[in-house]
Parts: C-alpha cells; sequence; structure tokens
C-alpha cells in the first residue's frame, strides 16, 4: 500500500526532530493536495544556528519523489554552513539538479541527500564546533 503523502512527510519531521538540542521555531506545516504535498520548516539549536527545510513530494508513482528541495544550515549570524538544493542551476555537475553549496561560494555535486543524511552532518557539524557539548 503506497504511504500518503502527508504520512511522508511527517518522517521527515520526525527525523529532523533527531537534532537534540533544537527546536522548531514554529510548527513545521505540512501541505497536500492528494499525490502532491509539501513541508516547510525551521529549526534553532542551542548555539543559534538554524536549519531550514522546504521538500515538494510527488506520490503520484506511487512512491515518494522529492520533486523540489531545499536544506540549508546557517550559524547563529546567518551565514551559510551548507545547503543541498535541486534548482537547476548547475547542469554541468554530476547528479544534477543535485548539489551542495558548502559556505559562501563552493558548490560541490551531491546525489539526492535523505533527511537522515542532512541530521547527520548537522550533528557532526556540531561536535566539531562544539565538542564540549557532546561528551
Amino acid at each position: 500500500m503506497t504511504p500518503a503523502v502527508e504520512d511522508v512527510l511527517e518522517d521527515v519531521v520526525v527525523i529532523l526532530q533527531d537534532i537534540t538540542s533544537s527546536s522548531f521555531l514554529e510548527e513545521p506545516i505540512i501541505e497536500s493536495d492528494g499525490e502532491i504535498g509539501k513541508l516547510s520548516a525551521a529549526l534553532q539549536l542551542r548555539d543559534g544556528s538554524r536549519l531550514f527545510a522546504l521538500v515538494y513530494v510527488d506520490m503520484s508513482s506511487g512512491y515518494p519523489a522529492w520533486q523540489h528541495y531545499s536544506f540549508q544550515y546557517v550559524d547563529a549570524n546567518a551565514q551559510p554552513i551548507f545547503r543541498y538544493d535541486n534548482a537547476p542551476h548547475y547542469p554541468y555537475l554530476p547528479y544534477f539538479p543535485h548539489h551542495k553549496h558548502e559556505g559562501l561560494r563552493d558548490v560541490v555535486p551531491t546525489r539526492q541527500p535523505s533527511a537522515r543524511k542532512i541530521v547527520d552532518e548537522v550533528l557532526n557539524y556540531q561536535r566539531r564546533v562544539h565538542p564540549e557539548q557532546t561528551a
């Protein structure tokens, strides 16, 4: 049985909640129109850094396809740490349209990330920057 689009997006929210020492800035917004759904969420971590998530999911093929996504992680001064997205503006990169922005300037090819990969990357960053908080 194919899951409902709302369930797929709720699963993303549950995974994002695995970032300990964080809280949603406001309740995540899930909207759906049958087979198409949208998630918009923003989390703030204890150090003031924030993760913004935007995911559009299409279930029309019987499985969740991320039609558009952006996961942006910024520090407490709103300086970018990383952003994964699939905006089609780097056609020469492998895995187009998927890519990752590192800091302000670097863009690297990547496959579509999972929500778990995003959470793991945020947690790894936190361990590197705040090792005293991960003891």
